[in-house]
């Protein structure tokens, strides 16, 4: 099975799929943010979800004055 870490999380083939991409957390435990529910076409698309996952979620906390 082919995978990848990219930024906090894996990027990995599909069991089911074998042509498609899942993500998971790279930690122990935690949540999945629903925007990674599913399966991606290439890898690529995946890294764009969270690339873009991770934009949005750095303006929110930007707007609201908090860090994380």
């Amino acid at each position: 099975m082919i995978s990848q870490e990219y930024k906090g999380y894996i990027i990995r083939s599909s069991p089911v799929a074998p042509k498609s991409w899942i993500i998971q957390n790279a930690k122990r435990g935690g949540s999945l943010p629903l925007v990674f529910d599913g399966m991606f076409t290439d890898r690529h698309s995946a890294m764009f979800a969270i690339d873009t996952y991770m934009e949005r979620k750095e303006k929110v906390y930007a707007k609201a004055g908090t860090k994380e």
